[in-house]
């Protein structure tokens, strides 16, 4: 099997691990033009199993709301369909239109991306992913140091899962440090690492952003679209072995051996700040202590 074929074929059963087996009814599958290959791949995958997937191009797919609650339904969206996902779907940050117990979704992720992360062991992941909750489940003060100059320090609340990452909304007000973001910043990482200050669980720092650099201009825009966009609200732990650091953040911020700050809205994680946006930027190679005990060195994890 070449080996595009043999990616495409593990990324189909890694969106059949994420629905869970067996799915339920009929699966429609509804794709963009660049996700073709792998909506076939998943139709194929399906067949083997002796169940059938219904393809449906976008963006000339009906609204499948019968699918999502008496079927399984999957969405491999371009980006130029994001207004009809939205719409159709909701946003996970927001909340969700359709039941999601049967539902996958990319959420506009490349296509190149999407294939490698679902090509990873999905049980490898999750069974890591359970070590790490684990190991941080009781943890009432965290570190993160890169050699880049990020230090800070935080209170987690309650540690959450999702598919790539393990993820805690921090006490607001518990954040202090300084923030050099060195691993993706929107499209990949910067030229040389963006240093920000974080006081009392805000970024202190927004006139120290260089306007004349297109990556830091669209963060300025970002952290100043209202007075909750420059709160520190995630800090996320990648853990898919197979996501590049320095992709785009949708993919770096799942990688193993990296981790994540999330800035602006997270009352869907438990947190306590509304915002209008959430950016995401990532940390490269951190050094991350719970309760004083080591458990990642410079991105390698001791657990």
């Amino acid at each position: 099997m070449a080996e595009n074929e043999r990616l495409l074929a593990e990324a189909a059963r890694g969106i059949l691990a994420r629905l869970g087996h067996p799915w339920r009814g009929t699966m429609h599958v509804l794709y963009g033009t660049t996700k073709a290959p792998l909506a076939e791949a998943l139709a194929h995958a399906v067949a083997a199993t002796g169940g059938w997937a219904e393809l449906h191009a976008l963006p000339d797919a009906p609204v499948l709301r019968r699918a999502a609650e008496q079927g399984s339904l999957v969405i491999l969206a371009d980006p130029a369909q994001a207004p009809w996902l939205f719409e159709t779907l909701g946003r996970p940050d927001r909340g969700l239109l359709l039941p999601t117990e049967h539902l996958y979704c990319d959420w506009l992720m490349p296509y190149p991306s999407l294939v490698r992360i679902l090509s990873a062991d999905y049980a490898a992941v999750q069974a890591w992913r359970a070590r790490l909750m684990e190991a941080l489940s009781d943890a009432q003060s965290v570190r993160v140091q890169t050699r880049a100059g990020t230090d800070l320090t935080l209170a987690p609340r309650h540690w959450l899962a999702e598919d790539g990452e393990v993820f805690t909304a921090p006490h607001e007000a518990s954040i202090e440090g300084t923030l050099a973001i060195d691993g993706a910043l929107y499209d990949g990482p910067p030229a040389r690492p963006v240093v920000l200050q974080v006081c009392g669980g805000r970024v202190a720092t927004l006139d120290a952003l260089e306007r004349a650099d297109a990556r830091q201009r669209t963060l300025y825009a970002d952290l100043t679209r209202d007075a909750g966009a420059a709160q520190v609200a995630e800090l996320g732990l990648g853990v898919n072995p197979s996501a590049r650091p320095e992709a785009c953040i949708m993919e770096a911020e799942m990688a193993l051996g990296t981790c994540h700050v999330g800035l602006g809205h997270n009352l869907p994680y438990g947190g306590a700040n509304p915002s209008a946006t959430h950016v995401d930027v990532g940390l490269l190679r951190p050094t991350i202590t719970a309760d004083g005990r080591v458990i990642c060195r410079e991105g390698t994890y001791a657990l």
